[in-house]
């Protein structure tokens, strides 16, 4: 950017795809508004400053701006004139939003902002395990594409079952890192009281019951990536040695007293909003910002609807199914969902597949709408029992119902039923005997 009056300049941004960014928002005089989205941003006289500032009471590297912590720290760079923040001459000091800060004599105003990053959307409808043809789709492949080399850390929000997991995984196999570990956290899935030990491993002895060493988590995606999946059920007491291990690359074992050195790509995904939680003291403010630095949004499949029929086929591609039961299945759930929202997204996409591939019954597939949706059933018909026990007995009913239409596409065979099921043979005669359906397998 250049041609600015007053000796205005600032290198120019790299550009990518649509990506919101935090920035740091500088007023220029004149009330030009500059947005840097870099973690450091240097300014003074220098032409390889970030901001050049060509004045004569501008020292060459007169200050910088940091992005850590809570927020942004101004920091002087032992300037011939100083740096003023608020009238209050510093060495380094937090900025707020709105306050003045003067190098030399040119005065500033500072404010937070986003950066919104433009590129055109990638033309394949396909990027590692990533599918869609829709324009948002395409616009994430360009995203996850120019960010996957780098290690910086990623935090994708969405939906519950919008892919955020599929996404980590294409960011891990487009890294350096694609031949090292990736590691999936399922935050919401540990208990709280065992989280400190799986995370960051424990020695023979430390507590009750820790009768071996055992490695934590951090340990095994040393050199790979660490996908947190919802990272806002970690809990509260927990988050500042998780911040302690990102700052320092190394972790201690629970009695344990040697420190481990680690080298991973972090990448972390929530359905909640961490910034409300922020807010309520829910999350710890820095290791939000820590987590934050590049957030990516996945779409809802409901905002597009056109990526329904690629994913249903790109599903039968990896059940290997026979070409003409898979068209058949197609056309089934596409007449299904139509109309429908599809509250569950991808993940209940591909679910009602497996549940169609399952059963011919149509009145199944039917009443899954009426379950999920609450169609035609009165709240105060409905029997209402502890959350465990209206879960399993759900999960027993689908069991069933899909083995049974299960084995009647197998024709019987276990072999071939366990290939179109994805399942080990082992354990499919297992839950044909569970259910009483094993007959004479």
């Amino acid at each position: 950017m250049s041609g600015w009056d007053q000796g205005w300049e600032t290198r120019p941004l790299e550009r990518g795809p649509v990506l919101a960014t935090p920035a740091c928002a500088l007023t220029l005089p004149g009330g030009q508004v500059l947005r840097l989205p870099y973690q450091r941003i240097t300014l003074g006289s220098a032409p390889d400053n970030d901001v050049v500032i060509t004045h004569e009471t501008v020292s060459r590297y007169h200050a910088e701006i940091l992005r850590c912590g809570e927020g942004y720290l101004l920091r002087d760079l032992e300037s011939t004139n100083g740096t003023t923040l608020n009238r209050v001459r510093v060495r380094e000091g937090y900025l707020g939003v709105g306050m003045d800060l003067v190098l030399g004599g040119v005065s500033l105003r500072f404010e937070a902002a986003t950066d919104v990053v433009d590129r055109e959307p990638l033309k394949a409808q396909k990027l590692g395990e990533m599918v869609g043809e829709s324009e948002a789709m395409r616009r994430l492949f360009a995203v996850v594409q120019q960010v996957a080399p780098t290690d910086v850390a990623v935090l994708l929000q969405g939906e519950t079952g919008t892919g955020k997991e599929v996404v980590a995984r294409t960011l891990h196999e487009l890294s350096r890192r694609a031949e090292k570990p990736f590691i999936v956290v399922d935050c919401s899935a540990i208990p709280a009281n065992l989280m400190e030990s799986e995370l960051f491993g424990h020695e023979r002895g430390s507590f009750s019951g820790a009768l071996t060493s055992r490695q934590g988590l951090f340990e095994l995606a040393h050199q790979g990536t660490l996908f947190l999946d919802e990272v806002g059920e970690l809990p509260l007491e927990l988050q500042p040695k998780l911040l302690r291990a990102l700052e320092s690359s190394a972790v201690r074992r629970i009695g344990g007293h040697r420190l481990l050195n680690v080298d991973f790509r972090l990448v972390t995904a929530t359905h909640r909003d961490l910034s409300g939680m922020v807010a309520r003291g829910e999350f710890r403010a820095d290791l939000y910002y820590r987590l934050n630095v590049i957030p990516v949004y996945l779409p809802p499949l409901r905002e597009r609807r056109q990526d329904v029929e690629l994913l249903l086929r790109h599903f039968l591609a990896a059940m290997k199914v026979p070409p003409d039961v898979g068209e058949a299945a197609v056309a089934r759930v596409m007449a299904v969902v139509e109309g429908h929202e599809l509250k569950g997204n991808v993940r209940e996409l591909r679910n009602l597949l497996a549940r169609t591939l399952a059963t011919p019954d149509a009145s199944l597939l039917e009443s899954h709408w009426e379950q999920a949706e609450g169609a035609e059933v009165p709240a105060t018909t409905r029997e209402i029992v502890d959350f465990k026990s209206a879960k399993e007995a759900l999960v027993v009913d689908f069991e069933r119902d899909y083995l049974t239409g299960l084995m009647a596409h197998a024709r019987g065979n276990l072999s071939a039923a366990a290939r179109v099921a994805g399942l080990d043979r082992k354990y499919l005669r297992h839950l044909l005997q569970r259910h009483d359906l094993a007959g004479d397998r």
